[in-house]
């Protein structure tokens, strides 16, 4: 019986997978890192990436009440002119 290498392990397409090939590949498969240096560093990606992402909310939300007053501002414009067109008085919320 063959043996899989690790260059073919991969590239392997016989199905059912023989068992050989099975437990390689799980013996292969590491979710985390096998190193503290690797560890560090995915600790450092992942706090740069958060402290990214925090960044970008901060300026989200600093900047959003400028943007929610030129949209008023636009919505204000555009039912004036349509009043003054066409006469329209947009819709109402009715109080019952």
């Amino acid at each position: 019986m063959l043996k899989p290498s690790k260059a073919n392990l991969f590239t392997t397409s016989t199905f059912p997978p023989n068992q050989n090939t099975y437990t390689s590949v799980q013996k292969m498969v590491l979710c985390y890192p096998s190193t503290p240096k690797k560890l560090a560093m995915t600790v450092a990606c992942f706090l740069g990436g958060a402290s990214l992402f925090y960044v970008g909310l901060q300026l989200s939300h600093k900047n959003i009440a400028p943007q929610q007053a030129r949209i008023k501002a636009r919505n204000d414009f555009v039912r004036e002119r349509l009043k003054q067109k066409y006469g329209y008085e947009g819709p109402t919320l009715r109080k019952d």
